[in-house]
C-alpha cells in the first residue's frame, strides 16, 4: 500500500542517482501523514534500495541519511469503562457487534473488517485472524505475529451471533460485515461506519472525545495493564511482534492466561460499566 500509493507515483521514474537524502525528508514533510506513518515509508524505501544493493543495482543507499522521526505526535485516546460501557448500550446491532468484537480484542480495524464467519470459532472459543482489509483490499496481517488467533469471549459470541442472524451474509466465506451496496465482496467502509454511526452514537452517550478505531485498541491494552495482567499476556493478546513494542522483551503467552485477561475485562465492561464495582 505505502509503495503503490506514496512511493512510486512520486519517486518511481527517477533515477537514482537524483534520489538524495535532502529531497527524501523535504518529501516526507509534505505528505498529509502521521510521523510513524512517514516513518514507514522512510524504512521502506530504505529496504528497496537495500535490496537494490544486493542485486547490484546501486552501490549506495540515500534513505539510510534521511532522517524522519517515527514518535506519536499526539497522545492516544482512550476511553473509560462507564465511557465504553454507555457506548455499547446506545449502538445499533451492527455497530454494536463491530465496537465489542473491537473492544474486547484489541484487534486491528483491517483485521476486524477482514473477518469472515469461517475465521470464527464458536465451540473453541477464538477468532482466528489471518487477513486484514485495507482500503477494502484484503491482504496479509501486519506481521507475521499478527497472524495469530485471539480469544472470543462469550459476550463477542453472543452479540456476533446476533449480527449473524440479522445480516444478509451468513455463509461462512462470506465476510462478517460485507456491504450489500459492495453485493457481499467488500466489507463496509470502516471509516463511514465511525464517522455516520459510532462517533454520533458516542456523542449520544455524552463522550466528548474524539474517538476512532485506534481507539479501542490503545484502550484495550491500557485497561488490561490496569487490571494487573502481565505484560508477556497483554503481548499475546495484542499480537505484537516484538515485546518492545509492548513492554521491553518478548515472550510468547499462553491461550489460558490470555483468555483468562479477556474475560476479566469483557466482565468488567459488560457486567458493570462502573469501574468503582468492577
Amino acid at each position: 500500500m505505502y509503495l503503490s500509493r506514496w512511493i512510486e507515483p512520486s519517486w518511481g521514474r527517477e533515477y537514482l542517482d537524483n534520489i538524495k537524502p535532502v529531497r527524501v525528508e523535504a518529501w516526507l514533510r509534505s505528505l498529509p501523514l502521521a510521523d510513524g506513518s512517514k516513518a514507514k515509508i522512510r524504512n521502506i524505501m530504505s529496504a528497496v534500495f537495500s535490496h537494490g544493493k544486493r542485486y547490484a543495482l546501486t552501490d549506495k543507499n540515500p534513505i539510510k541519511s534521511a532522517r524522519q522521526k517515527a514518535a506519536r505526535a499526539r497522545v492516544p485516546v482512550l476511553l473509560e469503562v462507564s465511557e465504553i460501557y454507555r457506548l455499547f448500550d446506545v449502538l445499533a446491532l451492527r455497530e454494536r457487534s463491530m465496537v465489542i468484537t473491537d473492544a474486547l480484542t484489541g484487534i486491528r480495524r483491517g483485521e476486524l473488517m477482514g473477518l469472515k464467519w469461517e475465521d470464527l470459532d464458536f465451540i473453541g472459543g477464538r477468532i482466528n485472524v489471518v487477513r486484514s482489509v485495507v482500503d477494502c483490499t484484503a491482504g496479509p496481517c501486519k506481521t507475521e505475529a499478527s497472524r495469530k488467533h485471539v480469544p472470543m469471549d462469550d459476550h463477542i459470541a453472543q452479540v456476533l451471533m446476533a449480527w449473524r442472524q440479522e445480516s444478509v451474509y451468513t455463509k461462512a466465506e462470506d465476510l462478517v460485515w460485507a456491504s450489500p451496496h459492495k453485493k457481499g465482496r467488500e466489507p463496509y467502509w470502516p471509516q463511514t461506519i465511525m464517522k455516520r454511526f459510532i462517533q454520533p452514537a458516542a456523542a449520544a452517550a455524552g463522550i466528548t472525545k474524539c474517538i476512532g478505531w485506534h481507539t479501542f485498541r490503545h484502550t484495550f491494552s491500557t485497561l488490561m495493564a490496569s487490571l494487573g495482567v502481565e505484560a508477556k499476556v497483554v503481548q499475546g493478546l495484542m499480537r505484537h511482534a516484538s515485546f518492545r513494542t509492548t513492554m521491553d522483551s518478548y515472550a510468547q503467552a499462553l491461550d489460558e492466561p490470555k483468555r483468562q485477561a479477556q474475560r476479566r475485562l469483557a466482565d468488567l465492561i459488560m457486567q458493570t460499566g462502573k469501574v468503582g464495582h468492577a
